[in-house]
């Protein structure tokens, strides 16, 4: 009966060992795959996303009213409809923009490149 514990113990061991062994292969083939990243990269990844992001926002009332330098952004009359297409242009512009630069973030989560 003692010997069957033991073979039993040993064989739980071996069963372990290899179920460990088997999650580190697993870990190294997702993290060779980008399906596991480091939090500290794709969160310097996202936080540049971010700066982008607000950069172009910052951006967007210089563009908005360069061509209206003496008036403010917010007096330009909603019924303006010219005025509401040029500024939609612009949105629509700065949109692509964001798209783009979170694209490229995306795209270096999952490449690494």
């Amino acid at each position: 009966m003692k010997e069957s514990a033991e073979q039993h113990g040993l064989a739980a061991h071996r069963g372990a060992v290899a179920d460990a062994r088997a999650r580190l292969l697993q870990l190294k083939i997702a993290e060779e795959e980008r399906r596991l990243v480091d939090l500290g990269e794709a969160m310097d990844i996202v936080e540049r996303g971010l700066r982008g992001y607000v950069a172009v926002l910052t951006m967007l009332p210089l563009r908005i009213s360069a061509g209206h330098a003496a008036r403010r952004l917010q007096e330009i009359a909603p019924s303006d409809h010219d005025e509401r297409v040029r500024v939609t242009v612009f949105f629509d512009v700065a949109r692509g923009e964001l798209a783009a630069a979170f694209e490229a973030c995306a795209k270096e989560l999952k490449t690494g490149v």
